[in-house]
């Protein structure tokens, strides 16, 4: 979606309007609606550009966008915990013991971490464990 329906808008276009190419690219791809790839798509364009801006200033983003320091903490939104932390679990429990290669494989640490996981999951539920972080 990126190469066939936002390159081309943004081919000769100023890269530091960003407000502006994202308008553009937005109502541009509205046919597919507002959500799922379009999104995803003009939100990696998006961040590209802002990344160039910040480049181009000779700034990282963190002191580009007014920070202070280069370590921000992290935010955790709530959608759907549930599913996601369940999800973690399952896939680590895969990857864990039925695709890697022995060799490959993890320690004991990551067994604890693994099981300790899904018992707090388990035992007191999603929300209640990502609250934890």
């Amino acid at each position: 979606m990126i190469e066939r329906d936002i390159a081309p808008l943004l081919i000769g276009e100023d890269p530091q309007r960003t407000e502006y190419l994202w308008g553009k690219t937005w109502w541009a791809t509205h046919y597919v609606g507002r959500g799922g790839v379009a999104a995803f798509a003009i939100s990696a364009v998006d961040i590209a550009l802002w990344d160039l801006k910040a480049r181009l200033a000779g700034e990282p983003w963190w002191r580009y966008f007014g920070g202070h320091s280069p370590r921000v903490k992290v935010y955790a939104g709530g959608i759907a915990i549930t599913l996601m932390l369940a999800a973690v679990v399952v896939a680590a429990y895969v990857f864990r013991y039925r695709r890697l290669d022995p060799r490959l494989r993890p320690g004991r640490f990551y067994d604890v971490m693994l099981w300790l996981s899904f018992l707090a999951i388990a035992g007191v539920g999603p929300r209640a464990v990502a609250t934890l972080f």
